[in-house]
């Protein structure tokens, strides 16, 4: 399963129009609200009032917002990546530390 989406020239275009439209300032506040939308759904699953429909609506919302920031920073997209794959690593680094530990305490 990868995390990473493509867009096409339509979803692109609909990213650059909104920034266009709405300005950089607006866009980034309305990634703070969105933030907080996708938390409180979140929260709802872990109180096991969550609806899943819903809970993808919000984390499409977030990724538009966060491919906008993308677009409208100087952003380091490779740094972004490179980042990304380190994280993964030390997750999975710090998995394997996790069960080896689990493993000696059931011993």
């Amino acid at each position: 399963m990868s995390c990473h989406l493509v867009y096409d020239d339509f979803e692109n275009e609909a990213l650059s129009a909104a920034i266009s439209h709405y300005g950089r300032d607006r866009q980034l506040l309305k990634l703070l609200e969105e933030l907080g939308e996708l938390g409180r759904e979140v929260t709802k699953l872990l109180l096991c009032e969550g609806d899943m429909e819903h809970l993808a609506e919000e984390v499409a919302d977030v990724t538009i917002l966060l491919n906008q920031l993308r677009m409208m920073l100087p952003y380091p997209y490779d740094k972004e990546t490179a980042f990304f794959h380190e994280k993964c690593v030390r997750l999975l680094e710090r998995i394997g530390m996790e069960i080896e530990s689990e493993e000696q305490n059931d011993t």
